[in-house]
C-alpha cells in the first residue's frame, strides 16, 4: 500500500481446468492459491463468463471490453496466419489502439506498472507491453524495482504460460503425483466432481456430461494399450507438476 492507494497483483494461468486447484477440489497441491481463496474472504467464482481462448480473453482482461472491439476476434497467431481473417473487422491480431488498456489508465494515474510473463496481444514493436502502459514489461529484479518505486502504488501483472502445452516440470515434482492418475480420466473426473460437491462449488444433483469426441465415443481406459495408458498417465503427472510449480512461484511472489 502506497499511502491510501491499493496495490494490484493480477495472476493469470494459461489453460487450467476448473478443478485444477486444491480450493476447487483438486488433488494437486496448490497451498499458495488455496489459503487466500479459503481463509481471506476471497471470492471463488462458479459461473464466470470469458472468451474461452488465449488472446481474446487477455484482451478482455486488459481492456474491460468485448474482445471483438479490442481487435482480437481470434488468437493472434490465427489472425496472422490464416488468409480468411486478413483485413476483416475485429481481426487485427493485436490489442487495438482505439481501446484503452488498464495499465495505461493506471500509469497515467501515478501507478508503477510492471509485468512478467506471456503477453500474446501482438508481436510488433508498437504492440508490445511497454507501448500499452507497462513501465517495466519484463521484470527480472523485483527487489531492485520494489526499492526504486516503493513510494508509488503498483499494478503487477503475472501471466504464466503454465499450464499450456508443452508439458514440462522438474521430475521430482512430477513424481509426487505417481499413482494418482493410474485409473484414467473418468475416475479422476468422478473424484473431482464429488469433491466439488463437498465444497459446495457445484449442486449436489449435478451428473457428469457424457464424454464426446469428434469421431465418436472415446475408447474405454481399460481398452487402451498398456503403453498408451502409461504415456497418458505420465502426461497427467507432469501436468500436475506444472500446476504445483506454478503455485510454488506464486508463493515466492507473495513472500
Amino acid at each position: 500500500m502506497a499511502g491510501t492507494r491499493l496495490n494490484f497483483l493480477v495472476i493469470v494461468a494459461d489453460d487450467p481446468g476448473f478443478s485444477d486447484c486444491g480450493c476447487f477440489g483438486s488433488e494437486i497441491q496448490t497451498p499458495n492459491l488455496d489459503v487466500p481463496a479459503t481463509q481471506c474472504n476471497a471470492i471463488r467464482y462458479t459461473n464466470y463468463y470469458v472468451a474461452a481462448a488465449c488472446s481474446p480473453m487477455r484482451s478482455m482482461l486488459m481492456t474491460r471490453t468485448d474482445h471483438h472491439i479490442a481487435g482480437l476476434d481470434q488468437l493472434q497467431g490465427i489472425t496472422r496466419a490464416w488468409p480468411d481473417h486478413a483485413g476483416k473487422p475485429d481481426h487485427d491480431g493485436y490489442l487495438d489502439q482505439h481501446v484503452v488498456a488498464l495499465p495505461e489508465l493506471l500509469s497515467d494515474g501515478g501507478y508503477f506498472t510492471c509485468m512478467a510473463g506471456k503477453w500474446y496481444l501482438g508481436t510488433k514493436a508498437e504492440h508490445r507491453p511497454i507501448r500499452r502502459g507497462f513501465k517495466s514489461p519484463s521484470l527480472s529484479c523485483p527487489k531492485k524495482r520494489t526499492d526504486e518505486w516503493k513510494k508509488q502504488p503498483f499494478f503487477a501483472y503475472l501471466p504464466f504460460s503454465m499450464l499450456h502445452w508443452p508439458l514440462h516440470a522438474p521430475k521430482e515434482v512430477c513424481d509426487k503425483y505417481k499413482g494418482f492418475y493410474d485409473d484414467g480420466p473418468e475416475a479422476l473426473r468422478a473424484r473431482r466432481l464429488e469433491k466439488l460437491k463437498e465444497l459446495g462449488m457445484v449442486d449436489q444433483g449435478v451428473t457428469p456430461h457424457p464424454v464426446v469426441t469428434t469421431d465418436g465415443k472415446p475408447d474405454e481406459w481399460s481398452a487402451l494399450l498398456e503403453q498408451v495408458r502409461q504415456a497418458l498417465t505420465r502426461a497427467m503427472e507432469v501436468y500436475a507438476g506444472m500446476a504445483d510449480c506454478m503455485d510454488y512461484n506464486i508463493g515466492r511472489v507473495a513472500d
